[in-house]
């Protein structure tokens, strides 16, 4: 059972997680509802939030998260925690697979290679965390982008020229869209999904 001073933390961090969206402020009454706490305690703890930062008070009496919270995110190294996280799923799927696998982040149409793990005799493949590619012409990259709705895809890739950069690289729009669908059908029962980013065994041509 939690003690009291852990019992008062966890609440304190359910506050903090009542915010549904960027930008929203809410009443204290709505936030002790939201964290499952009695009105009175749930007021008292964002008081304590909002003395530390956690918390601002703004117009009506409203809350919002405060600059502590994104002091404290700068500190936060995420790509190291996701490798961290992916090392033991990466290693069996490679294991499994018999590939190399990566774990890439995509944003706005680049994927950077953040971790890659590799098993004795699986094929070489040429990559480096921490490289960064156009999504369009890397096989990570392919995968990423099959998992996107079709208008993401259209915004980030297909609204400029594509360029080679190997003899395998597709330079049109509608030869983009087929690779697509072909990856989407091959890769997709490999690829384990949260939301973004999508760690994947990618054996695709460049």
């Amino acid at each position: 059972m939690a003690n009291p001073k852990n019992y008062s933390v966890m609440k304190a961090f359910a506050i903090l997680k009542a915010f549904q969206d960027p930008g929203e402020c809410v009443a204290s009454n709505e936030l002790s509802r939201h964290a499952g706490l009695p009105e009175a305690f749930g007021y008292r703890l964002i008081q304590i939030l909002e003395e530390n930062g956690a918390l601002v008070r703004g117009p009506r009496g409203r809350y919002r998260p405060g600059l502590l919270l994104l002091s404290l995110s700068h500190n936060v190294t995420i790509n190291e925690l996701l490798r961290d996280a992916s090392q033991p799923l990466m290693s069996e799927l490679a294991r499994r697979l018999q590939l190399t696998v990566h774990l890439g982040v995509l944003e706005q149409g680049i994927v950077t290679y953040v971790a890659k793990v590799s098993v004795p005799g699986a094929f070489a493949v040429h990559t480096r965390v921490g490289a960064q590619l156009e999504a369009y012409c890397s096989g990570l990259g392919k995968v990423l982008l099959a998992a996107l709705p079709e208008q993401e895809v259209d915004s980030f890739v297909l609204d400029g020229e594509l360029i080679a950069l190997t003899p395998y690289t597709i330079t049109t729009k509608a030869g983009q869209r087929a690779e697509l669908k072909k990856v989407r059908a091959r890769a997709m029962p490999w690829t384990t999904v949260s939301t973004r980013p999508k760690c994947a065994a990618s054996p695709y041509r460049c």
